[in-house]
């Protein structure tokens, strides 16, 4: 999105999804990010500034045993200036059940997936804007669960659902939950419009941010 006038702002955001399957291995890459710029649009020599920027990036392997049960391990990096995220690692590891896996007619993979794990993060927290300052960093080690489904409506239409969730077991009580929803509509067999919402809920965030986060996105996505 480009506004242009008495103010100047720049916003992009991009995600990609990558994934190898055999009867045995899974192995999926995932990236997330987003750069917003902004300025009064006067013309001088002043810079722009970054008001909003944010990455994330997941790597997640799996070993499958039974098309029902296998093993994964998942290593994450993440950075969001307006949370206060300078960056946090997270690692975790455990079982995987696979509940559906199976083609359906209209070419699409339906697939319902639940993790259950032990979940370990680290992050390191600054305060960005206004008075930039160095904040405690925070670690959490929690008992995991995380859910993913894709549902193809139609020959046109799919839905995909992310939803993960962390009780912390170590030191202050704090819930992490994070959720994707998206409704794909194809254009073509590899181009489609999207409508995608995102939920972050964290009941322990950096001093003077929202407990609950909330994004409504809509683009093109393709299909290589």
């Amino acid at each position: 999105m480009l506004l242009a006038g008495n103010s100047r702002a720049l916003s992009l955001t991009a995600d990609g999804l990558a994934e190898y399957r055999t009867k045995v291995w899974v192995a999926t890459f995932m990236v997330d990010g987003v750069l917003d710029t902004a300025d009064s649009g006067e013309d001088d020599d002043s810079s722009e500034d970054v008001v909003a920027e944010a990455l994330s990036v997941s790597v997640r392997g799996e070993r499958r045993f039974t098309p029902l049960l296998g093993v994964y391990a998942l290593v994450d990096a993440k950075t969001d200036h307006l949370s206060s995220v300078e960056l946090r690692l997270d690692g975790e590891a455990g079982i995987a059940f696979t509940l559906l896996e199976r083609d359906t007619k209209y070419a699409e993979q339906q697939l319902l997936r639940v993790d259950l794990g032990l979940h370990y993060s680290n992050e390191a927290r600054f305060q960005y804007f206004e008075d930039e300052q160095d904040l405690p960093n925070v670690d959490l080690l929690a008992p995991g669960a995380r859910l993913t489904l894709y549902y193809p409506v139609n020959e046109r239409v799919k839905f995909t659902q992310y939803l993960e969730f962390f009780p912390n077991i170590l030191g202050d009580t704090r819930f992490l939950v994070e959720s994707t929803s998206k409704f794909s509509t194809y254009i073509t067999h590899r181009l489609a419009l999207s409508t995608n919402l995102e939920v972050g809920i964290d009941t322990a965030p950096a001093a003077g941010k929202a407990v609950a986060d909330l994004a409504l996105t809509l683009g093109a996505e393709f299909e290589f």
